[in-house]
């Protein structure tokens, strides 16, 4: 059984070991989201879609009545024809507004694009529970470094790699995706490590909030690197700055508290105090049955999924809506797409710190403090998203509600995303593997499902079907969460150690 020790310490002063491995986990994942989605935005640059109609400077835009949201620049005269302020795609057609910017290399059409945006997450959804295991086995730190890097190399061959063909992008994608996938399985290992539990909800949200942040800086400098040095500088620039980040990992961080080289000795107290011995260094059997039949831990899986649903569903597709539909330009695209994940990542960390005050006084439980973080995140989400599929052509409003329902995600990290080690910090590395392999899978299947939607047809009405889906996804999976998710280690996190079974 898991007893703490009867030694205490009280909270060091100063800037701690603890504290340079949360600002490298910060900016791990903020790297790794620009792995993950700068494609989101240069894609916008690397596709002709004019070209799509076979005809030079002509874009066949679908009869689609009044779902088609007014042109924003003043009257205009195009190959002879003149435009008035105000026309519609349809009165336009057949030259809309992407015909009057500078378009891409590549015939990429919106089933295309579904498919290499989303094929990442091909890859990514194979390694999550293989990283969670090599993790627990063999140490979370390389894991979680060389999860970056790998990718991180691979992107410097993404230009080669598009202009090859579809299918060598898309497999350079899923070799990026089978890299990555061991990074949060492997951060979870290391938060179990070195962050104690009082401390849990801010710092393991702080690292966890570089997703959102290295979103947003993702956003802004892709879309203007695209724009005046070209698409393909946006993954040179990736590349570079994973090889400088790795070597700081590799230097500053090590694998447990016990061995870094020069920790002070209160610091170290004050963490293997906090966390207890569930962290000492035996080999535990993982109790699987236990697992798979417990239902706080299907709680977070199905959370997990559903969140995720609701963020690839904002994040991956929100650079084409904004372009396709309120037409804005690629660097108005950028820092609109931007700006939701700034709030996010400033929302998460007030989230974060709220709950650490009202946990500190005793004034609710754990459990409250996550649930109520993750409806937030998710219904919260969920109301925006049906906001957004109705809000029409309203460029204020519709940006308005778009950057309420990612900021309204920041929650999650302080709900289901740091509820695997609360109920078994022993295993957590495992639990984040597994379900992060579940909520890997919209990460490939909302873009496909939105391509199937959007093909051909990029309407508001079928805009709004996408929008519909995610909130539906987001509100249901919440409702599992809030009824069965717990918030007290579980009795299967006391496995017997290896030796013990065997004799």
């Amino acid at each position: 059984m898991d007893s703490l020790p009867t030694k205490k310490s009280n909270k060091p002063f100063g800037w701690g070991k603890r504290h340079t491995f949360s600002i490298l986990g910060f900016s791990g994942f903020a790297i790794s989201y620009a792995i993950r989605f700068n494609i989101s935005i240069a894609i916008v640059a690397m596709v002709n879609s004019t070209g799509l109609s076979n005809k030079p400077n002509v874009q066949v835009v679908p009869t689609i009545g009044h779902d088609s949201c007014p042109l924003p620049f003043p009257s205009t005269t195009v190959n002879g024809n003149h435009y008035d302020e105000g026309v519609t795609n349809k009165t336009m057609s057949p030259i809309t507004l992407t015909t009057l910017r500078e378009e891409g290399e590549f015939n990429w059409n919106e089933e295309l694009q579904g498919y290499i945006l989303g094929s990442f997450f091909w890859g990514y959804i194979l390694t999550q529970l293989p990283g969670g295991i090599l993790s627990y086995h063999f140490g979370s730190k390389w894991c979680f470094g060389l999860g970056i890097f790998i990718p991180g190399i691979l992107a410097l061959l993404t230009p080669i790699s598009a202009r090859l063909g579809p299918g060598w992008i898309m497999a350079l994608r899923v070799g990026q995706g089978l890299g990555g996938g061991i990074t949060v399985p492997s951060a979870h290992g290391l938060v179990a490590k070195w962050i104690p539990p009082n401390e849990l909800g801010i710092l393991s949200t702080a690292i966890y909030a570089g997703m959102p942040f290295g979103s947003g800086i993702t956003m802004v400098v892709s879309g203007y690197l695209s724009h005046y040095f070209g698409w393909e500088t946006v993954f040179y620039t990736t590349g570079l700055v994973v090889i400088i980040w790795f070597g700081l990992w590799s230097l500053l961080v090590h694998e447990r508290p016990s061995s870094h080289p020069t920790i002070c000795k209160d610091e170290l107290l004050y963490i293997e105090s906090g966390i207890g011995l569930h962290n000492n260094e035996g080999k535990f059997s993982t109790p699987w049955k236990e697992i798979w039949t417990s239902l706080p831990f299907w709680a977070i899986l199905i959370g997990h999924a559903s969140e995720t649903w609701a963020l690839y569903t904002l994040m991956i597709e929100l650079p084409t809506y904004l372009k396709t539909v309120l037409h804005f330009d690629m660097t108005e695209n950028s820092w609109i797409s931007a700006f939701p994940y700034f709030i996010t990542w400033i929302f998460s960390l007030f989230i974060s710190f709220l709950g650490r005050f009202f946990i500190e006084r005793k004034l609710t439980s754990v459990e409250t403090i996550r649930k109520i973080a993750n409806s937030i995140a998710l219904w919260g989400s969920a109301a925006s998203m049906i906001g957004v599929a109705f809000s029409g052509c309203d460029h204020i409003i519709t940006v308005c509600l778009l950057t309420t329902a990612l900021a309204a995600l920041g929650g999650f990290y302080s709900g289901a995303n740091c509820n695997h080690i609360d109920i078994s910090p022993r295993f957590a590395s495992i639990l984040m593997g597994i379900t992060n392999t579940a909520a890997s899978s919209p990460g490939f299947a909302a873009p496909l499902v939105a391509g199937y939607f959007l093909k051909g047809n990029p309407s508001l009405d079928q805009w709004r079907k996408v929008f519909l889906l995610g909130a539906g996804i987001a509100f249901t999976g919440n409702l599992f969460y809030v009824i069965f998710g717990k918030g007290k280690v579980q009795k299967w996190n006391a496995a017997l150690p290896k030796r013990e079974q065997k004799n």
